[in-house]
């Protein structure tokens, strides 16, 4: 009788541990709740530099009745980081170059663009001097713009000065 009580007392333990000791779940029993979640996204910047300080057009000589004066500005910078996905436009001229009362028009200048490293879609060509970045997402270029201005031969010989203009919209 004594064997019987204890073993009935082990079994007796054994299920009371049995009974106080977690099951697992089932996926029935999983319960969750859902909540909104939220970012802003900031808009970044569009922005052009021209690392370069100034453009030297050197000139190359009288002809007859024409000469060239050729110059690059190096490290033109456009990054869009505005996150907007519009795209840009970036243009350059360069006015007048004076001289006293000597005045040299750029109607025949011309401006070409050469991209040295870029990110994004990022194209050259159309109007002369234009680099532009299509509509879709964020870009980075940097480029090289030459100017050639044609200098009449009638000029008086001297340091002419104007202002070169690039424009990003």
């Amino acid at each position: 009788m004594r064997k019987f009580a204890r073993t009935s007392m082990i079994m007796l333990s054994a299920a009371a541990l049995l009974g106080t000791m977690a099951l697992p779940a089932s996926a029935a029993d999983t319960k969750s709740a859902t909540n909104d979640a939220t970012v802003t996204i900031e808009a970044g910047f569009l922005v052009l530099d021209t690392t370069a300080a100034t453009l030297t057009l050197a000139h190359t000589g009288a002809s007859a009745k024409v000469s060239t004066a050729t110059g690059t500005l190096t490290g033109v910078n456009v990054s869009d980081l505005n996150g907007d996905g519009l795209g840009w436009a970036s243009s350059v001229s360069l006015n007048e170059l004076k001289f006293g009362d000597e005045i040299i028009t750029l109607a025949d200048a011309t401006y070409v663009n050469a991209m040295t490293a870029q990110t994004g879609t990022v194209t050259t060509g159309g109007a002369a001097g234009t680099i532009t970045a299509p509509a879709g997402g964020n870009s980075d270029v940097t480029f090289d713009t030459t100017v050639t201005v044609q200098v009449p031969n009638t000029v008086k010989t001297g340091t002419y000065t104007g202002t070169l203009t690039h424009s990003l919209l």
